[in-house]
């Protein structure tokens, strides 16, 4: 494996370079559980700093279980931070507000510390909530903002959204405006759109 390309521990991507930013669609937790475990533990057997922001179905708990089922010592990297489990809040909002600026911030914070204790790059993922209607502008920023951020970096950021609770545009949007997106098609992973990287 060359420096710049990962494994992305899911059998339907295979290896991807740094600065991929995709989505993924689940139905049930099962199905989040069952690419995010994944991902994961291919950042932790290359040396990657990692990072999940829970949100439900998922509780920190269920997380750490799953991590535990899949990675041998998950509780020692827990322990050392190599893989950090936080509540979506503490990740995406400030004073229960979703700021930009605020996870952006939080970004480059993880990224120095990554790079500082001489990890690879660093792997994120978090289990979304839909955007209400009137937060698709900052949504958009935001992911915009990430896409800038990840261009010169070791990063590699997985976004999970529930379709039980989207509709046909809040799914064609978010697949629009990530490089591509992973969904469950005839009882498969599948990639069911995909752009080339400017």
């Amino acid at each position: 494996m060359t420096d710049g390309i990962r494994k992305s521990g899911i059998a339907a991507l295979g290896d991807k370079p740094w600065g991929t930013h995709f989505c993924h669609f689940y139905e049930t937790k099962e199905d989040l559980l069952e690419v995010v475990v994944p991902y994961l533990k291919a950042g932790l057997d290359n040396n990657e700093m990692c990072l999940w922001a829970v949100l439900y179905p998922l509780t920190e708990e269920d997380a750490k279980n799953a991590l535990r089922a899949a990675v041998p010592q998950a509780d020692r990297h827990l322990e050392s931070g190599r893989i950090e489990i936080v509540r979506y809040s503490l990740w995406y909002l400030r004073n229960g507000v979703f700021d930009v600026e605020h996870v952006m911030d939080a970004c480059k914070d993880k990224l120095r510390e990554a790079s500082k204790k001489g990890y690879s790059g660093l792997r994120l993922t978090a289990n979304e909530t839909w955007p209400l209607k009137t937060d698709w502008k900052e949504f958009s920023e935001y992911e915009r903002k990430l896409d800038h951020l990840m261009v010169n970096e070791r990063m590699i950021v997985l976004c999970s959204y529930p379709l039980a609770t989207a509709g046909a545009t809040h799914t064609f949007e978010v697949a629009r405006i990530h490089q591509f997106a992973l969904a469950r098609r005839q009882g498969s992973w599948q990639v069911l759109k995909s752009i080339s990287p400017s």
